[in-house]
Formats: structure tokens, C-alpha cells, sequence
């Protein structure tokens, strides 16, 4: 079993491997006429792209996620958009991974940890794009739709992106069902 505490050298390996992703990640969503415009509408009005990413053990993401959100315990990513002087400049912020829960969830999802992180990648930089699941369901379905849209454009081999992922089937159906099309 995996240590839940991973040494300086597993994080800065995975941060390495995590920027490369990001650098595909950013050519995909950049190209998406969709996800360009509500950049700009977020004000991110230079190209390219840019953001950083770090990973933390589980007690340092237990810290941080009771900080900012006020829950004691880990999450698998966290996403940290940049004070608007800085979008202006193409920044979209920082991503803070959680090494463990990572590891954890791609055993449960039957995947390997370089899929789960190109999953947490993707949801974190729609969320740095402007994108928030947790303020309304249209925003939910649209968020879903473009985790799926864009880890099939990166040739995932993930089921789902991770709000899919999170919701009860019952639920997948009826947000699946009630989407517009244009």
C-alpha cells in the first residue's frame, strides 16, 4: 500500500509530469471557441495561458482545505484562480493536488494515477476558466460537459470527468436530459 505521505521528490516528479499535462490541457481548451469566450468574460484577456500546480501529502491538504473551505479533511484538487491583475496577464491561478486521494481514486475508478491526474487537471483549469459546480445546475452540466468534451479531445481513457464521477446516476441521466443543444 501506498504511504500517505509521499517524500519531496515523489511531489516535485509528479509536478513535473502534472506541467506537461497542463501544457496539452491549455492547447485543447485555448483552441475551444467556447472556452476562449468565458475566459475573456472572466477577463483572462492574454494568451498564453498560463497557471501553476503543486501537490501536497494529506495532513497539508486537510490544512488547506479547512482553511479556504472550511472542511477538515482532504480533497483531491483545489483550485486557487488569480487576483484579476494578474488574468489580465493570461494567469489562471494555482491548482494544489492531493498526491494520496489521487492515487486512492484512481484504484477506486480503475484507471492508472496519470489518468486521474489528467481527470483533476481538467476539472481544476475549467474551474480557474470561470466555470463553478457548486453555484448553479447549469453551471454543473455545463462544467460536466466540457470535463467530458475535453479529456475525450486529450484521448482519456477516464469513463467520466469528475463531476460525472461524483453524481448518482439518477442524476447524470436528468442533467443529460435536460441540456440544451444549439
Amino acid at each position: 500500500m501506498k504511504k500517505a505521505t509521499p517524500s519531496r521528490a515523489e511531489l516535485e516528479r509528479w509536478e513535473n509530469k502534472a506541467l506537461r499535462e497542463l501544457a496539452k490541457i491549455l492547447d485543447a481548451a485555448v483552441d475551444r471557441s467556447d472556452l476562449y469566450a468565458l475566459a475573456w468574460r472572466n477577463k483572462i484577456c492574454s494568451l498564453p495561458w498560463t497557471l501553476s500546480v503543486r501537490f501536497a501529502d494529506t495532513p497539508e491538504m486537510t490544512r488547506i482545505n479547512g482553511r479556504w473551505r472550511g472542511k477538515k479533511e482532504p480533497t483531491d484538487i483545489l483550485s486557487f484562480p488569480a487576483p484579476e491583475v494578474f488574468r489580465d496577464q493570461g494567469m489562471l491561478g494555482e491548482l494544489v493536488v492531493c498526491l494520496p486521494v489521487l492515487q486512492a481514486q484512481a484504484r477506486e475508478s480503475g484507471h492508472s494515477p496519470s489518468e486521474e491526474l489528467r481527470v483533476l487537471l481538467v476539472h481544476g483549469v475549467l474551474h480557474l476558466l470561470g466555470l463553478d459546480h457548486e453555484k448553479s445546475r447549469y453551471q454543473l452540466a455545463k462544467q460536466a460537459r466540457l470535463e467530458g468534451e475535453l479529456l475525450a479531445a486529450l484521448g482519456s481513457k477516464a469513463r467520466s470527468g469528475l463531476i460525472d464521477r461524483m453524481r448518482p446516476a439518477s442524476k447524470n441521466r436528468k442533467t443529460a436530459g435536460s441540456r440544451r443543444t444549439k
